[in-house]
């Protein structure tokens, strides 16, 4: 009895030192993918110059928020997303600020603008 429960305990202790799980096998992280840029202001009054506002970035997917961000006026916003559909909503501008629909491949950088109109 006591050759078995030797044996066992030493099955037990030798299981904990396999090393990490073979990624082909076991868990992994999912890719992700960064999505990045800058909030833009247009229109407003004749020949004003595309500006850069400071406000919130906030990302939801399926409803849901998963980040938020705030940007410094002239500042870019970067998120580090796993692959999927996200939307991008900016929040604290003047003026009417499109959401923006946003696809994250599983892997890169991807750049946007996210487009506020001037009042």
């Amino acid at each position: 009895m006591a050759t078995h429960r030797l044996a066992l305990a030493a099955a037990l202790a030798l299981s904990g030192c396999a090393g990490p799980a073979d990624p082909a096998h076991g868990p992994t992280t999912p890719p992700a993918a960064t999505v990045h840029g800058t909030i833009v202001q247009v229109g407003g009054p004749a020949g004003a110059e595309p500006g850069h506002p400071a406000g919130a970035v906030t990302v939801t997917r399926a409803g849901r928020r998963v980040a938020e961000q705030r940007v410094a006026e002239g500042g870019e916003f970067r998120f580090t997303l796993s692959p999927g559909t996200y939307r991008l909503t900016v929040e604290d501008v003047d003026g009417g600020c499109s959401p923006t629909d946003v696809t994250v491949p599983a892997a890169g950088d991807q750049a946007i603008e996210l487009t506020c109109q001037r009042k």
